[in-house]
């Protein structure tokens, strides 16, 4: 009866009764392999009660064999999880008896499978998954199921859409910057080239303020030399006044001079005139001498 219990699933029974001789041998080997049973059954459910990620066990026949609350909550299921136990794989993970999933294929060909999918919940959401199925064997080799694990990466593959969109855009925003270099840099050479006419220009006005500065000392150095010569023009025009005054007062001088000469001359024609008289009676007494002296001759 103790050993029918325990075949059957019940780990509490208890072995009663008294045994002696071999039989009190084998109900303590009994209990010590019941023991051990319960150890490492209690181990096996510590651990996958101690799993955090939503995971699903399927049997050998695709039936679903347990599941946790985690893959419940993550595909929506609302019930607990041991309703759906004896489930087909394809109805509990996808909704759909008929359809083969990752641990059913891993059943079929006894090798791990993974793969990214994405999954529509009940209510709408479109997950992004990772599953890894990978069957598992007891210690004669034989086939007990397949375990599936489902990691949900929709949040991490909306963020790699968004660092993707951002790389588009830094793509795009770093193609509009080379653009704008392009433009900087041509006009940075076109400013180089309106900085070196204008440099040029500068020169050439440096050159003719030069120039107007040359010719502003030359009129300034013609201005004082007009001013001397006008200084000296004025020095000579008062020396030339009082030249004036000297010549005008010689004037007068020689007008008396002359006015005293008139008068010398109209003395000495008066005396001439005398003198003429003079002359003429002189020149009658000589008549006279001569024809006295002619008629001397004669006699």
């Amino acid at each position: 009866a103790f050993a029918a219990a325990v075949a059957d699933g019940d780990l509490k029974a208890a072995l009663t009764g008294r045994f002696r001789f071999e039989l009190a041998g084998l109900a303590r080997n009994l209990e010590r392999m019941v023991a051990e049973l319960k150890h490492k059954l209690g181990f096996a459910q510590g651990v996958m009660n101690g799993i955090s990620a939503p995971c699903g066990i399927v049997g050998p026949d695709c039936n679903m064999i347990w599941a946790n609350q985690q893959i419940c909550d993550l595909l929506e299921k609302p019930d607990a999880p041991a309703s759906y136990v004896g489930q087909k794989s394809g109805q509990f993970f996808l909704g759909d008896a008929a359809k083969e999933t990752r641990s059913d294929r891993a059943l079929a060909l006894r090798q791990a499978q993974e793969a990214d999918s994405e999954y529509a919940t009940p209510s709408g959401r479109t997950l992004n998954v990772h599953i890894v199925a990978t069957p598992f064997y007891d210690m004669d080799g034989t086939l007990l199921g397949a375990l599936s694990f489902w990691t949900d990466q929709t949040e991490l593959h909306d963020q790699q859409k968004r660092i993707a969109a951002q790389n588009v855009l830094m793509a795009d925003t770093a193609d509009a910057a080379s653009h704008t270099a392009d433009r900087m840099a041509s006009a940075a050479e076109q400013l180089a080239a309106q900085i070196e006419q204008a440099n040029h220009g500068a020169q050439e006005q440096n050159n003719r303020v030069q120039e107007t500065v040359t010719a502003v000392e030359q009129m300034n150095a013609t201005i004082l030399e007009v001013a001397r010569n006008a200084g000296e023009t004025a020095g000579n025009a008062a020396a030339a006044r009082d030249k004036a005054r000297e010549g005008a007062d010689l004037v007068v001088d020689v007008m008396d001079a002359v006015d005293k000469v008139r008068d010398a001359a109209e003395q000495l024609k008066t005396n001439m005139r005398g003198l003429g008289e003079q002359a003429q009676g002189i020149g009658a007494v000589l008549g006279v001498i001569s024809d006295i002296a002619d008629q001397t001759n004669l006699l």
